[in-house]
């Protein structure tokens, strides 16, 4: 027994040792203590006992390749879980850090939880907060391969749920941020099952994958997943897109394929090797999209041009992961007048530096190319250095029209707070918009705004520059000879010189402006003078300029400015329109500025205008408040009033006037006039954090609009009462409310609400009931006559920013009549119906006397698009100031993107053209014409609206064109045909079917002509004759016009056949060449008379009449015999002459009665009568 009893008792004894050195806080010290002395491992123990709760303030194991340190420790140990051979523990730490050569982990507030078994280790859950991994493997290039040997894990390691909130990493100081991170997997052996991992990061999204691993034979790998972008950092190209992946293969020949199909399809894929220490890598990807991508929705500098990069875009990608990588891409432009941009090259980076080698751009449309090369230092300081060369490339041509070569280099460097930017070596030349351009030199400027030493010169599109800059100086001379060449509804030119500091705190500046204009605004003459010293703290300003207004009011403006940021003054000084004097006196102390404007009248045409009262003007910088006290500009019949103004973060604002309106006809077009009492208020207040408060009130009464044409004619309309009232309400929305009265009826009435977001939607309605279209007369002066009724509904709903346009609205009774144009439009009836800015227009009338009828789609937004079929008959259209057309047509007209296209039949039933005084506009002006003044200057430019037309103008044979030297009938068939990027052709024949052409002071029947178009209608293809009949000599002379217009050849011809000299004796005097009415003087002035009297209108209606033809004055004989003659046809057959001597008192009358073409019957009566039988034949 003694034996059983000691053996218990040592059991016991040593279950007693256990339990203290398992369960008591002595014994776990010790275990901790003989755990230090056996292994690599330092405690610092805090309290608490292995099976319970031990906290250590420190633990940390030292390897030969890595060190941990944990800080913080907390371990809980379950043994309960021993009863079922199981280890239960929980274990939280509030730091911890794994190190190794190249690289670090760290972590704060971790907690894990899981069991031990024999074979196997579960871990429940694992959770961490915040975690940084670092990697820095610049230093490590001679470092071996690894060398993936077999891992066999002798227990299965599972884990269930690791979670961490962020991740941060830091590889060769390149920084990314990993959130929501969760993995699931289990090793077991050497087999390694990745059963979920996901990931987030704020710059690319979310990343999930699964897959397999084998810790032996080379670890390959089996690895598939997505990521889902949504970064709008890396739209369009990935962002809101899912990238599918796979990676397979051994670790040092993996082996990746990525894709991301959509409207941008993504394909990549890559080869990597995980065992060298560099990570080498080699890549290739294509980009692919349908239609061209506009590069001004990623670059807001590209935003105006049309710029688009078209697909595929490709390229390959090879090197290091941690070294050095090369990049080879290639891509196509469009746009901007490059029919295929090429973009190829070559990036190579090794950091701190990235090399950019010999990046071309090509353009085979415009013979274009341009090399690019540079080097860019990604660190502290930065630095970018390059070059750009090129043999000859086309500008793009919203920039302007040209063509550039030579090459120039730039330079930009800085830091954290400074930098500078600089073009060296710079050699361009060229042609801009049609002229010789030219730049040279050097220059730069830097962050603090200073101008780095340099000498620059250009010439670009009609501007020059010479810019000058030393250490110490700066002297600029630029100019403009035509404003319009940079500013298309400009014109004008510019001088420009500055001198001063190159850090510009002191400069003067001289310029001079003539001639400018813009739209209608014109000024004649602009002087400016100026200089400024900010450590002197002076400035002065002296700004002249003559001559401003537009075509119906002039004036002149005169400021003069100078003094101290702390005390200033300015004088302005009208002349012209309006003339008066405008003085004020300012201060800047402390942040505040205080300005007080003089008491001042200004004269107009409608009466002067009075600021009785000084009005104090203050700016708080601090409280960035602008004010203006209480003041009143007054008119003998009106006053506008500012009762509060404050303007800022918090403002309140009080407006008024009140009077008769004929106080502002000076500001209206000449031979307007306004009558009636008008009365308006406006309030504003507003705070921060609080809503808005806005009210205002317009209203006018027995308001009357007069518009005088001359010769007595005016338009004349009456409004009862126009009001309009706006106010905010609590919840932000504007209501809006107005109504026009007229013949006691309130035609047109507003209602509706703006709201206080403009993504919010809108609602405005507008009804009109029988709007007399008479009351808008006087506001349309190219119109003499506006009639009609109006009625219908219009409304405006959704957002404030792009609003939803519906309308029910109905034209009756309509009349149009231009103030140019005597046609009448009349009995016009129109129908417009819009739903959400679709709809339709419909509508007849009689145009000329003839009926008119249209009808058509019509959408306004987007944008206005409108499809009409028009047909219409018989319209007398009448031409100022004589001609006249009867037309009837069936077209199609359509409009869109600025683009009008017009197809169809236009049918000219007859028509006469009275060409002596064609009306203005009857030929069109070119799209490139600029109409000029006396002196040059730019009177008209245009921004015409694209033209795509196919019309067939057929003209039937009643077409007379009438003057002075034509009298003739055309008919035939035209096409017109244009497109936005061809100017107008013309194909077809008109044929001249008779008349009579006034040649060479002789009248000439018309006996055949076509004039046959080709395409321009300025050159078409002639072939004319025209001819007279000497029935007394038997001879018929005429001219014939054949060629192109441009290069006509004019052929004079007879029957019968004789010398070109004689047939023209014939085709301008009448007869053949004689030494008589020819060598004799007086009868050579006779001769010279009788062309005279023969170009007369009395001669021309002698013609004219019924049955007489031919009536022509001229001599007949010779020498003595020379006469004085009369002669004509009576029908077709009788031929009458009269003749007086002139030497000899001796009258002759001859006539002739033809029997045949070749036969007649003469009789003469002179001193002697006689009687004869003729008969003509040729001897050939």
């Amino acid at each position: 027994m003694r034996a059983v009893y000691a053996t218990l008792a040592l059991l016991a004894a040593m279950l007693l040792v256990l339990w203290l050195l398992l369960f008591s806080d002595a014994g776990t010290r010790r275990l901790i203590t003989w755990a230090e002395g056996i292994a690599p491992v330092q405690f610092e123990y805090t309290s608490g006992s292995l099976f319970g709760q031990l906290r250590l303030a420190r633990a940390e194991l030292s390897l030969e390749a890595v060190d941990i340190s944990l800080s913080g420790v907390t371990l809980s140990l379950e043994p309960g879980c021993l009863w079922v051979s199981e280890v239960c523990f929980d274990l939280a730490m509030e730091r911890g850090r794994v190190a190794w050569q190249g690289g670090d982990w760290q972590h704060q507030d971790a907690r894990l939880s899981g069991t031990a078994r024999r074979d196997a280790i579960s871990i429940a859950r694992v959770e961490l907060v915040q975690g940084e991994l670092t990697l820095d493997t610049a230093d490590e290039p001679g470092e071996e391969a690894f060398v993936p040997s077999e891992l066999v894990l002798p227990l299965a390691l599972e884990i269930d749920s690791l979670s961490a909130q962020r991740i941060d990493l830091n590889i060769n100081a390149a920084r990314m941020s990993l959130t929501d991170a969760s993995l699931a997997g289990r090793w077991s052996g050497a087999d390694v099952s990745l059963v979920q991992l996901s990931v987030s990061s704020p710059e690319l999204g979310g990343l999930r994958a699964s897959g397999t691993a084998q810790l032996a034979d080379g670890w390959p790998l089996s690895l598939d997943g997505n990521i889902i972008s949504d970064s709008a950092a890396l739209e369009p190209i990935a962002g809101e897109r899912d990238i599918s992946f796979n990676a397979v293969g051994p670790i040092d020949d993996l082996h990746l394929a990525m894709s991301s199909p959509g409207e941008l399809d993504a394909k990549a894929t890559a080869q990597i090797d995980l065992t060298q220490p560099q990570l080498p890598y080699a890549a290739e990807w294509t980009l692919t999209w349908a239609e061209p991508m506009p590069l001004g929705n990623q670059v807001a500098a590209l935003a105006a041009t049309d710029l688009a990069v078209a697909g595929p875009v490709s390229g390959t990608v090879q090197g290091a992961l941690l070294g050095e990588h090369r990049a080879d891409f290639s891509a196509t432009l469009q746009g901007e007048g490059y029919s295929g941009l090429a973009v190829s090259g070559r990036l190579q980076w090794l950091a701190p530096e990235l090399q950019i080698s010999d990046v071309y751009f090509r353009d085979s449309g415009t013979d274009s190319e341009l090399l690019l090369s540079g080097v860019a230092y990604a660190e502290i300081p930065w630095r970018v250095e390059g070059e750009l060369h090129s043999a000859g490339f086309a500008l793009p041509v919203s920039l302007a029209p040209g063509r550039l070569n030579g090459r120039l280099q730039f330079t930009a460097a800085g830091d954290e707070t400074v930098w500078s930017v600089q073009v060296a070596d710079m050699a361009l030349d060229g042609e801009v918009a049609a002229l010789p351009a030219h730049l040279e030199g050097a220059a730069g400027v830097s962050s603090e705004g200073a101008l780095l030493p340099g000498s620059l010169t250009a010439v670009v599109n009609g501007a020059a520059l010479d810019a000058q800059i030393t250490e110490d100086e700066v002297r600029i001379e630029a100019s403009v000879d035509d404003l319009a060449r940079w500013l298309p509804e400009g014109r004008g030119q510019l001088a420009l010189s500055a001198e001063g500091g190159t850090k510009l705190t002191a400069l003067k500046i001289n310029g001079k402006a003539t001639g400018l204009a813009y739209n209608d605004l014109k000024i004649g003459q602009a002087d400016l003078r100026g200089e400024y010293d900010l450590p002197g703290a002076h400035f002065r300003v002296d700004l002249k300029a003559a001559d401003i207004g537009t075509a119906e009011r002039r004036f002149g403006v005169h400021l003069t400015t100078g003094g101290s940021v702390a005390a200033h003054q300015a004088r302005v000084r009208l002349d012209g329109a309006v003339a008066g004097d405008l003085r004020l006196q300012g201060t800047f102390v402390e942040g505040q500025w205080r300005g007080t404007l003089a008491p001042a009248q200004l004269e107009t045409a409608a009466g002067p205008w009075q600021l009785r009262d000084p009005v104090t003007l203050a700016y708080s910088a601090a409280e960035q408040e602008f004010s203006v006290s209480p003041n009143c500009w007054y008119h003998s019949h009106f006053e506008v009033c500012a009762e509060q103004l404050i303007v800022g973060e918090r403002g309140d604002v009080a407006l008024a006037m009140a009077g008769n309106i004929r106080a502002l006809e000076a500001a209206l077009p000449p031979g307007m006039r306004l009558r009636g009492q008008v009365h308006g208020r406006a309030t504003a207040r507003w705070q921060p954090g609080q809503a808005p408060q806005v009210e205002g009130l317009l209203s006018g009464e027995n308001l009357q609009v007069v518009r005088r044409y001359g010769m007595g004619e005016q338009v004349r309309a009456h409004y009862e009462k126009i009001a309009l009232h706006a106010k905010r309400q609590d919840s932000g929305e504007l209501l809006l409310s107005g109504l026009v009265r007229r013949d006691g009826r309130d035609v047109v009435l507003l209602e509706g609400s703006l709201p206080s977001d403009q993504a919010d939607a809108m609602q405005l309605g507008v009804k009109v009931d029988a709007l007399n279209m008479t009351s808008f007369s006087p506001w349309f002066p190219q119109l003499s006559s506006l009639e009609g009724r109006l009625s219908g509904t219009a409304e405006l709903a959704g957002p404030v920013t792009s609003p939803l346009v519906s309308a029910d609205l109905s034209l009756v009774d309509g009349r149009v009549l231009m103030v140019t144009n005597p046609t009448e439009l009349s009995d016009l009836a129109l129908q417009l119906r819009l739903r959400e800015g679709e709809g339709d227009i419909r509508g007849e009338a009689i145009l000329g006397g003839g009926y008119v009828e249209f009808q058509g789609p019509l959408t306004v937004q987007p944008e206005l698009t409108l499809q009409l079929a028009v047909t219409g008959g018989r319209h007398q259209v009448l031409m100022p100031p004589a001609s006249e057309l009867l037309v009837s047509e069936t077209l199609e007209i359509g409009y869109a993107q600025r683009q009008l296209s017009i197809s169809g039949e236009v049918m000219v039933h007859e028509a006469v053209l009275r060409h002596e005084q064609l009306p203005a506009g009857s030929v069109a002006i070119s799209n490139d014409v600029v109409i000029v003044d006396a002196q040059g200057n730019a009177l008209l430019t245009e921004s015409p609206i694209a033209v795509n037309a196919d019309v067939w103008v057929r003209v039937r044979d009643r077409f007379r064109v009438e003057g002075e030297a034509v009298q003739a009938v055309l008919g035939g068939d035209l096409k017109l045909v244009q497109t936005p990027t061809t100017p107008l052709q013309v194909f077809g024949t008109l044929n001249l079917l008779g008349g009579e052409l006034r040649a060479y002071q002789q009248r000439l029947s018309i006996q055949r002509g076509t004039i046959a178009f080709s395409g321009p209608p300025e050159n078409p293809e002639l072939d004319i004759g025209a001819e007279r009949e000497i029935r007394v000599d038997g001879v018929t002379v005429g001219a014939r016009l054949t060629g192109t217009l441009d290069d006509a050849e004019l052929e004079v011809y007879s029957n019968p056949v004789m010398s070109q000299s004689e047939a023209m004796s014939y085709l301008v005097r009448g007869r053949g060449l004689d030494a008589g009415a020819g060598a004799d003087g007086t009868a050579l002035a006779l001769a010279v008379g009788a062309d005279v009297v023969n170009r007369s209108g009395i001669v021309n209606e002698l013609n004219r009449m019924p049955l007489i033809s031919d009536v022509a004055f001229g001599t007949s004989g010779s020498e003595d015999d020379t006469a004085a003659t009369v002669s004509g046809y009576i029908g077709s057959r009788i031929y009458v002459s009269y003749g007086v001597g002139i030497y000899e008192p001796i009258n002759v009358f001859t006539a002739r009665l033809y029997l045949q073409s070749r036969l007649w019957l003469e009789v003469v009566s002179r001193l002697e009568s006689s009687v004869d039988l003729y008969y003509s034949f040729d001897i050939r």
